[in-house]
């Protein structure tokens, strides 16, 4: 929800403030306190919000009263990154709801435009922002999975019958450290 309301501020159509889903983070945790779920601080939580919505590392890291460089460390971090690709994620499924929304208002604008000529070049530009937006990659998006990947090592087993052959060999110790190294535990 939080998502589709700010692609509908772009358009002026807006209902809700886009901030709500930040504000309620602050009330729920300390803004120390990592969330066991996501491995991340309120802090790093809305910092990963405000870039998926589109802000800048410079206006974030300002928002967040934080150094850029603290921020660029946070943006290494496996459990940082999945965050941020479930906003993406979202972002990219609300933009999609509200383009289907908006569907046969579109056709009727195409319409109008083929007619009569008008505003090409601002239809042109809107169909490419939402065609870049469509395309986009988004990675991993839950950090245990891409944790067990990196627990797990692939190795080759010589084996007079089949040279293809590998085993998998999968460290729960190890996994389980990066689980507390990430606040997952």
């Amino acid at each position: 929800m939080y998502r589709f309301t700010l692609f509908l501020c772009i358009f002026g159509h807006c209902k809700a403030n886009p901030t709500i889903k930040i504000e309620k983070m602050k009330k729920e945790q300390k803004p120390t306190e990592t969330n066991t779920k996501t491995g991340l601080t309120p802090l790093q939580e809305k910092g990963a919000i405000l870039l998926a919505n589109g802000e800048s590392l410079s206006s974030v890291a300002e928002q967040l009263q934080i150094n850029r460089t603290t921020l660029y460390d946070w943006k290494k971090s496996v459990t940082f990154q999945c965050f941020y690709n479930q906003q993406c994620k979202e972002a990219k499924e609300n933009l999609t709801n509200g383009l289907n929304g908006l569907y046969k208002q579109a056709l009727e604008t195409l319409n109008d435009i083929l007619l009569n000529g008008n505003d090409n070049a601002r239809l042109k530009v809107a169909l490419k922002v939402i065609a870049n937006v469509e395309s986009r990659a988004i990675g991993e998006t839950e950090p245990r999975n891409i944790l067990k990947k990196e627990a797990t090592e692939t190795k080759s087993k010589l084996d007079f019958l089949d040279y293809n052959d590998t085993e998998v060999i999968f460290d729960n110790a190890k996994y389980k450290r990066l689980l507390k190294e990430n606040g997952l535990d």
